[in-house]
């Protein structure tokens, strides 16, 4: 892997403010690691299991607005992703407009 990136992935953990207790036991080399406060996401095809299937317009929504708010959360020091709020326009998006 590229020691730039694993350069920025310890620096993010050293930098968090949610200071997880395994903060200095992840391997940030390997490029199927992801950080457990979903800061920063594995590389590349590390996962064998097929993506989850989108129910509808609300996972597609997601798909999109989780990243960002991750990103959000991660420089603003915001939990966007914790409010409780896009589950339920998620649920309320696939219920009205269902890709089945």
């Amino acid at each position: 892997m590229d020691a730039e990136i694993i350069t920025i992935r310890r620096d993010i953990c050293q930098s968090c403010e949610r200071a997880c207790e395994v903060r200095s036991t992840i391997p940030h080399a390997d490029p199927c690691t992801a950080c457990p406060e979903m800061v920063w996401h594995a590389l590349g095809d590390c996962e064998k299991t097929p993506p989850p299937e989108l129910l509808g317009l609300g996972d597609a929504v997601a798909l999109v607005a989780q990243p960002i708010a991750r990103v959000l959360d991660a420089v603003l020091g915001t939990n966007v992703q914790g409010c409780g709020g896009c589950k339920a326009r998620q649920a309320a998006l696939n219920a009205a407009m269902p890709f089945k």
